[in-house]
């Protein structure tokens, strides 16, 4: 926990009395394989941090998964309900490893932003930065087909591309599995075209 603590300090300097607050409320969780931290229509409960694990959302319209992205260690995982106050949630928030998580309920989130003038700035820092880093990595990058991004990703986050299950993968690229297995063989990671400025972070 203090390790977290250390790291939302180094974002914004924490006060005492937010710091003591933390670690009051702080709690570890575990997920294992295939576990829902949140599903649509649920309401979301928790604000966490991945201290060890692989974790995807996922949003599913008319049957089909339309948005996705992933979240590994160092990250803070929250639903966009919480973020945008959406009225209700529409995402899927699954652990595609086993995970341990810290974490506090939202409703302490709440009691923290109003007591803790720090709290408010780490709030607006991380999810901000939260936001716009996810869109760009993986949420959406519209300009680009399947094995393009497949290429960004693999230049930039290598060690997590390697993380996601090829079927997963494939849902996200819009790819056949069996198809995407064979064009992974042959792409060189060295020969990837740079994206557009705005795609890129």
């Amino acid at each position: 926990m203090e390790q977290l603590l250390d790291h939302l300090n180094s974002l914004t300097p924490l006060s005492a009395g937010l710091r003591a607050y933390l670690l009051k409320v702080l709690k570890k969780m575990t997920l294992r394989k295939g576990d829902f931290l949140l599903k649509a229509g649920e309401l979301d409960k928790y604000v966490c941090f991945i201290q060890k694990g692989l974790i995807r959302y996922y949003k599913i319209e008319n049957e089909e998964i339309v948005k996705m992205k992933f979240m590994s260690e160092g990250d803070i995982v929250v639903s966009a309900k919480y973020v945008f106050g959406l009225k209700e949630n529409r995402e899927y928030i699954e652990a595609l490893e086993d995970c341990e998580l810290l974490y506090i309920t939202v409703t302490e989130a709440a009691h923290a932003r109003l007591e803790y003038p720090d709290f408010r700035r780490l709030d607006t820092k991380i999810f901000g930065e939260h936001i716009c880093h996810h869109q760009i990595q993986f949420l959406d990058i519209p300009l680009a087909r399947g094995l393009y991004r497949y290429k960004f990703m693999l230049e930039e986050y290598p060690a997590l591309v390697k993380r996601i299950p090829i079927k997963i993968l494939a849902a996200y690229l819009r790819m056949d599995p069996a198809k995407l297995r064979i064009r992974i063989k042959k792409i060189k990671p060295n020969k990837v075209k740079q994206l557009p400025g705005i795609l890129r972070h």
